[in-house]
């Protein structure tokens, strides 16, 4: 009959284990925007975005930043690709120079 006892005193609300109601609270939809934009600041978006990705409370904010850092990869990687097919072909740095004319004309 102890061990019954016992059995029904672990099962009690109090002893279970609830996760922490911060560490998973969604984020509102204007958060993600915010963080969105915080996170295409060159240069403090990025070190945000590694801050966030390791040392957020919140799971979904967590991942969120992940994501983020996943798109810089991603991009970092095109851009990679794009200037070693310019390099082989001998027009990267003729791309480069082009680089204030395309400027100047997006821009006046």
């Amino acid at each position: 009959m102890d061990n019954m006892n016992n059995l029904n005193e672990m099962n009690t609300p109090e002893n279970a284990l609830m996760p922490d109601p911060e560490r998973f609270f969604p984020l509102s939809p204007v958060a993600y925007v915010v963080y969105g934009i915080l996170f295409m600041i060159p240069g403090v978006g990025l070190i945000c975005a590694i801050l966030f990705a390791c040392l957020a409370k919140n799971i979904n904010l967590r991942l969120y930043a992940r994501a983020c850092l996943l798109w810089y990869a991603i991009v970092l990687v095109v851009l990679a690709a794009f200037a070693a097919i310019l390099y082989s072909k001998g027009r990267l740095f003729k791309f480069i120079r082009a680089l204030p004319k395309v400027f100047k004309y997006l821009f006046p």
